[in-house]
């Protein structure tokens, strides 16, 4: 009786050092991942703080509005189930590619148009070139999070 009572005990000290050693290896990986990560977004947010400082404030706003734009086509885009297959369709079919983005650089294009009336010299054309620009972004970015939310258990909807 005390052989197997020792030999548990001995087999539960195991069982809780391999599962410790584990969870080591488990959050050593993912420090790994969130420092590689890290570094990632430095740089690209680096990339994106050099570029904003250039911009001017109106240019600035103009960025963000398309952005934030961007953003809520993204969303609703994501959570649109024949529109998602659509964009999974594309990235399948050769030269797809450059429709897709076209069709995004209309969109952004009417809602500028919407927005802010169609460009009537060189600046506001300019103006509508980084709108355009961040509305694309804005829109990838969140068709992305949601898939990847998607991916993990969550819900776009």
């Amino acid at each position: 009786m005390e052989k197997s009572i020792l030999t548990i005990a001995v087999l539960a000290l195991f069982a809780i050092g391999f599962v410790s050693s584990d969870e080591d290896e488990n959050t050593s990986n993912q420090n790994t991942e969130t420092s590689i990560q890290t570094e990632e977004e430095k740089e690209s947010m680096s990339e994106s703080e050099v570029k904003e400082s250039s911009m001017t404030p109106k240019e600035q706003e103009m960025a963000n509005a398309g952005y934030k734009k961007g953003t809520m086509f993204g969303m609703a885009g994501a959570s649109n189930e024949e529109f998602s297959n659509m964009l999974d369709l594309a990235d399948l079919v050769d030269g797809m590619d450059d429709k897709v983005k076209e069709m995004f650089e209309q969109m952004a294009e009417d809602e500028y148009d919407k927005e802010y009336h169609a460009p009537t010299n060189a600046e506001e054309e300019k103006l509508k070139i980084i709108y355009i620009e961040n509305f694309i972004k804005g829109m990838n970015e969140t068709m992305d999070a949601m898939d990847n939310l998607e991916k993990i258990g969550g819900n776009r909807r």
